[in-house]
């Protein structure tokens, strides 16, 4: 597994930067030309609304490599909004497979008292949920079926000379390792 986390993209680089970035239409392929996304690859993206450009060029230049893409988003959000990109697409409509993480509309949850505006998101603790499910249930798959399958432990729970075993062996295609 690897994360693909431009940090342009994060919001700890500014919201507004963050916001301009996901909405610019081409970004998506500088990011992800870094990255060796090929026929035997699944690229999960995350996207509340589905709508910006960021989220379905992603998808586009995945699947133009052959990769499948899941795209894990709010159906509810989706159907309030429009695209932003010029295909008029959706990420729900360029995506494999779709997992709604069932955020509400404007992913947030709480009512605030004496105010018509909510707070409160739900999509980035239902996104990081689905993610460590769909990995936890195919590593469980691929053991049922006899398949051994690396798991970078901690080097503060036993991971020692198995863990650099495979870095060695993962390190020229995941980035981080």
């Amino acid at each position: 597994m690897q994360a693909i986390l431009d940090p342009a993209l994060m919001l700890h680089q500014g919201a507004h930067r963050s916001t301009v970035l996901e909405r610019l239409e081409g970004y998506a392929e500088t990011v992800l030309e870094d990255y060796p996304i090929g026929p035997r690859d699944v690229l999960f993206v995350a996207s509340n609304s589905g709508r910006n450009a960021f989220p379905i060029e992603a998808a586009l230049f995945a699947r133009q490599r052959g990769a499948k893409v899941v795209a894990i988003t709010s159906s509810d959000h989706a159907s309030h909004v429009s695209s932003r990109h010029k295909s008029g697409k959706m990420l729900h409509d360029v995506a494999d497979l779709v997992i709604d993480n069932q955020a509400p509309y404007g992913d947030a949850c709480l009512a605030i008292p004496n105010s018509e505006k909510r707070m409160g998101s739900t999509s980035t603790i239902s996104g990081s949920f689905i993610i460590n499910a769909v990995m936890a249930e195919a590593v469980a798959n691929l053991g049922r079926r006899g398949i051994a399958v690396d798991i970078y432990r901690s080097a503060n729970s036993g991971g020692g000379a198995e863990a650099e075993e495979i870095v060695r062996r993962w390190r020229p295609r995941i980035r981080g390792l």
